[in-house]
Order: structure tokens, then sequence, then C-alpha cells
């Protein structure tokens, strides 16, 4: 399993660059083939997104596209 460096309380989030830095020094890859496999990872979520798809990354929430129409509120109707 991966370990994840918070480097501070103040900056908690995962960059692409940390990402890449991990598969270089854990899975061997060269710093290219790392950097160019996390920005291709990110462009298929992105255009999935764009796309209106969900995207659900196991053990991590989904995430929808903002465009997606919201249901109705069923309480609201019936308070007309």
């Amino acid at each position: 399993m991966f370990e994840i460096p918070v480097e501070s309380l103040e900056t908690p989030a995962l960059t692409k660059a940390q990402l890449a830095d991990m598969l270089f020094e854990q899975i061997g890859l060269n710093k290219r083939e790392s950097k160019d496999m996390i920005d291709a990872f990110f462009e298929v979520i992105s255009q999935r997104l764009i796309a209106g798809e969900d995207v659900k990354l196991a053990g991590s929430a989904t995430s929808r596209s903002a465009s997606r129409r919201r249901g109705r509120d069923a309480t609201r109707a019936l308070a007309s």
C-alpha cells in the first residue's frame, strides 16, 4: 500500500506532482512516464465528467458532473 506524505496540516491536498513522485519511487517508472500516466488519468476523469458520466474511485466518494439535473424534492411537492 502507498504511504501518502502530508507535508503540513495547512496543505493536506495530494498534488499531481506528489502522485507522479510516488509512481517514480514506489513502482519504478521514470519521472516522465510517471507524469504522463498521472496526466492521462486525470484527462480520462475530466472527459468522463464533462460527458455527464459519474466517476467512482473505489474507496472514495463518487464525483458527478455539475451539469446533471438535480432530483425533485418530494417533501416540497407534498407541502404545496
